[in-house]
């Protein structure tokens, strides 16, 4: 049987042409996160991004305070997100998904510490989940366009503006859209949202330089 749904029929064709494997690597990340809120309360102090203990020598942080969440709000919006969009990324490369969530991390708790010297604590994946988004949908994009598919590409391209619309929708807001009470004096931070966004683009397009450059190769 057909199916009509143009919307269906991506999903669907997506689905068919990913691997099989599961998705253990983007599951075990997710599990830290869920570990870290439920489990660690006492010892968030070690794992949340604290400019002080930065400082101190704990660079630990750099990496471990994105899996550190607010409230279980955050970390169920970030961690849905993550979830999604880190499977697809799974199923294409292991090395990929690692290399978009540990490198993302750096820039942005590098980018929160040298741009804005005013911020004492950082938490949350989604910067990471935007980088997971910027790749995911600009590959999508491409692919799309490759195949000639007008529809697909504009689906995924709309997509992938709305990567960039939403965090200046929430500049011009004053504050998140989707998790709006992170807590009393937590602001959300839309600028490493774009520069996960960055980094997952600009992470796509070297992949898929090399891809072309090996196959011209052989």
């Amino acid at each position: 049987m057909e199916v009509q749904n143009p919307v269906i029929r991506i999903m669907l064709k997506h689905r068919n042409n990913t691997k099989s494997a599961w998705p253990w690597l983007t599951l075990s990340i997710g599990a830290i996160a869920l570990l870290i809120h439920f489990f660690s309360s006492n010892s968030m102090e070690w794992i949340q991004y604290h400019r002080a203990a930065i400082e101190t020598g704990a660079i630990w942080q750099l990496i471990t305070g994105h899996f550190a969440h607010w409230n279980t709000e955050h970390l169920l919006a970030d961690l849905a997100v993550f979830t999604v969009l880190g499977s697809m990324v799974e199923t294409r490369s292991k090395k990929l998904l690692l290399l978009l969530v540990f490198g993302s991390a750096l820039l942005i708790s590098a980018s929160v510490y040298f741009l804005r010297p005013t911020i004492e604590f950082y938490r949350g994946l989604s910067g990471i989940d935007m980088a997971l988004a910027g790749f995911v949908f600009l590959d999508h994009c491409m692919q799309s366009k490759q195949k000639r598919n007008r529809f697909e590409t504009i689906i995924w391209g709309t997509a992938l503006l709305g990567v960039f619309l939403k965090p200046g929708i929430e500049i011009a807001l004053g504050h998140p859209i989707f998790v709006q009470d992170l807590g009393k004096g937590i602001v959300g931070m839309p600028i490493p949202h774009i520069l996960g966004a960055a980094f997952g683009i600009t992470t796509i397009l070297v992949a898929q330089k090399k891809s072309t450059a090996t196959a011209c190769c052989r």
